[in-house]
């Protein structure tokens, strides 16, 4: 799993549940659990019981354990937090550290809920099964293969080729999920087990790895390998587990390091430590899960009667506080003014020509809106004969609403020309995912073409349209390249050249990665961020932040020849500042929004950058934040309702500052930069 950050701080006591900062949302366990057993074979976590074992002897005393030695490497460039556990129960991996307050920063490995404690322990209709006994002792950390047979008769139909095998019982034991059965005929089966290596949680404490005499037992048997809801076990046998170094965990055996111990918001560092297993899935334990939460924390390691209690939440196996360290502040960028954008994540869905006749042009739910007096009255353009293009191109509308536009875009001297991407998809497959198609007219909408399509490429590889300055760039991905390639016209669509992407008019040469929208209305779209160190003959990928989702508003805005904001305040890092053309990015800490999490030092809302280098946050409630500001204020005019909502990337036209709101049929909304200002 990855980490999160820990914010409402609840009465001290070893089974707490805190609020996930950071955009992160809790998920039940179990759901979890299931959601990974066939995505991250490779991870690793723990939970169990200890009835059923047998007692250690004095020859098995053993010492506290440290887990093998694991060396981890944490390049800057590491994209994101991954904790992962051995069998021997020994942590490594590396966690970049979140927005929080300078000063002290408690990590915590954490089990899951204790859900094992009150497993359904009703009738199954799974089939009865009889375990062999193994005729060896099983080594601890190896794997053995049991025997077993159906009692009765043999199931009819698919017969099972996954099952859960349980150390010391499957209601509180040591559970291992999707562990492959072997049909062998004759109502004869196999499966193979992997013996624990390390101490592991029980539904009522932590089980010391001693010899003895363990119950196996298999529960789940099914034909799919998904998981399924805990059940009684199905039959079991008692197998003999030698360890030969013993590890001790009555009294806690955990252990947690951060590396280095003061660090940056944004910086990586190296986790190692010690933590008894929860549960095993594949042959590894399953991944802890890293929590971060403010200030030191002077909560014990739980001990056996700290689990006694089914359905309790989380429990804090290790921990460790390491110091935040003070970045860059919003306070230290006090020179920010009248930037302009050299790079968007979201579509244009609001596009102009400055000037006489004053055109604006914008994306509805009702259609292509146009105006010619600078925004103040609006009519709806033709779409003629638009279906029928997009057809010609082996391309379908979408089947539940006529075609209709979702970018925009006009060229200075040519008001005439119009240039708008239509949702698609393929013929004869269903959406999603949508695509689009970018289409273009010199007659005021009257007729449409499609713009010419890159060699080797298909319509559906359109990303976006893009102004530079007085030309049009069409933007198409193609495989095997960060930028891909643009279709250019410098006189309304008449003539179109290709080429590679350009360097930005101002600033350092930094873009975000054009992409396939896609379906935002489902899953987020990744794209990368790039930057080219030689005027655009070659790019690279940012080291960090390893990728921006262009479902959400985000902007890079130039502060010098080599220096530039990235503004995201969706993301976890909501602004980060950059000095060497894009190379590398750092966090600025941002003052905290009235009413929002208090360990978190950014907005989670949408934010804007104004020409005057203000702040706009525009959530439910905007909110502004000026240069050098320590705090955020309310602009002296109030957007409340719907209409403060904006649906689609907002821009600047007009000395007014525009959006489209998101009811009651994306309404074009606009408001004077003047009232975009503290109230006194």
């Amino acid at each position: 799993m990855g980490a999160s950050l820990r914010t409402n701080r609840a009465p001290k006591s070893t089974n707490r549940s805190w609020h996930r900062g950071l955009g992160s949302e809790r998920v039940r366990w179990i759901s979890w659990l299931i959601a990974l057993a066939f995505l991250l074979a490779g991870c690793a976590t723990g939970t169990n019981s200890t009835q059923g074992s047998a007692p250690p002897t004095s020859s098995q005393k053993g010492t506290h354990p440290t887990g093998a030695k694991t060396e981890v490497q944490c390049p800057f460039s590491y994209a994101l937090t991954q904790v992962t556990q051995s069998n021997t129960g020994a942590i490594s991996g590396c966690y970049r550290i979140p927005p929080a307050n300078p000063g002290p920063l408690t990590l915590a490995i954490e089990s899951g809920p204790n859900f094992k404690s009150s497993i359904n322990t009703t009738g199954s209709s799974q089939p009865k099964v009889a375990l062999d006994k193994p005729k060896n002792p099983v080594i601890a950390g190896k794997s053995i293969t049991i025997f077993g047979s159906y009692v009765g008769s043999t199931p009819s139909g698919h017969l099972p080729r996954h099952a859960t095998a349980c150390w010391v019982g499957c209601s509180g034991g040591l559970h291992e999920d999707a562990v492959p059965v072997t049909q062998l005929g004759g109502g004869r089966f196999s499966f193979v087990l992997l013996a624990p290596g390390a101490p592991w949680v029980q539904g009522n404490g932590v089980h010391s790895l001693v010899s003895g005499s363990y119950r196996v037992s298999l529960t789940c048997l099914s034909y799919y390998s998904r998981g399924c809801e805990y059940g009684p076990a199905q039959g079991g046998v008692r197998v003999d587990l030698r360890v030969i170094h013993p590890m001790m965990c009555s009294k806690g055996c955990s252990k947690l390091t951060a590396s280095p111990g003061k660090a940056l918001p944004g910086e990586v560092v190296k986790i190692t430590g010690f933590s008894p297993v929860y549960e095993i899935i594949g042959n590894n334990p399953v991944a802890p899960n890293l929590t971060a939460f403010p200030g030191k924390e002077s909560v014990q390691i739980p001990t056996v009667s700290t689990f006694a209690k089914p359905y309790a939440t989380e429990t804090i196996l290790a921990k460790t506080t390491l110091m935040v360290k003070k970045g860059t502040s919003w306070n230290d960028l006090k020179a920010i003014t009248g930037p302009s954008s050299i790079g968007i994540s979201d579509q244009n869905t609001i596009a102009s020509i400055s000037g006489s006749p004053g055109l604006t042009a914008y994306c509805s739910q009702s259609g292509l809106m146009i105006s010619t007096d600078s925004a103040k009255t609006w009519t709806k353009s033709p779409l003629n004969g638009i279906a029928g293009v997009i057809q010609s191109q082996q391309l379908s509308p979408l089947a539940f609403q006529p075609p209709n536009c979702y970018q925009v875009a006009l060229e200075p001297g040519y008001s005439a020309s119009l240039f708008a991407a239509f949702p698609v998809t393929p013929v004869s497959q269903p959406a999603p995912p949508v695509y689009l198609d970018p289409l273009y007219s010199t007659d005021s909408g009257l007729n449409w073409k499609p713009v010419p399509i890159p060699n080797g490429l298909t319509p559906i590889d359109f990303s976006a349209f893009i102004n530079r300055g007085s030309e049009i760039e069409a933007y198409f991905t193609r495989p095997n390249s960060l930028v891909g390639t643009i279709e250019t016209t410098i006189n309304g669509g008449q003539t179109w050249t290709n080429s590679a992407p350009k360097c930005p008019i101002t600033g350092p040469c930094i873009a975000i990665e054009p992409t396939i929208p896609g379906n935002c209305a489902m899953n987020g779209m990744p794209t990368n961020l790039v930057y080219s160190l030689n005027h655009g003959l070659t790019w690279e990928k940012a080291m960090w932040p390893y990728s921006i989702n262009i479902c959400n508003f985000a902007e890079i805005v130039p502060l010098g020849p080599k220096s530039a904001l990235l503004i995201a305040g969706e993301s976890n890092y909501p602004l980060r500042v950059t000095y060497d053309s894009g190379v590398t990015w750092s966090y600025v800490s941002l003052p905290q929004l009235p009413g929002s999490d208090t360990a978190i030092l950014g907005a989670n809302q949408p934010l804007y950058l104004l020409p005057n280098g203000s702040l706009l946050s525009y959530g439910s409630e905007w909110m502004l934040l000026t240069p050098g500001s320590k705090s955020w204020c309310i602009p002296k005019t109030t957007i409340a309702g719907s209409s403060s909502f904006i649906f689609a990337a907002p821009k600047v036209n007009f000395g007014h500052f525009e959006w489209i709101s998101s009811s009651p049929q994306s309404t074009f909304e606009s408001l004077p930069l003047s009232k975009l200002t503290c109230r006194s």
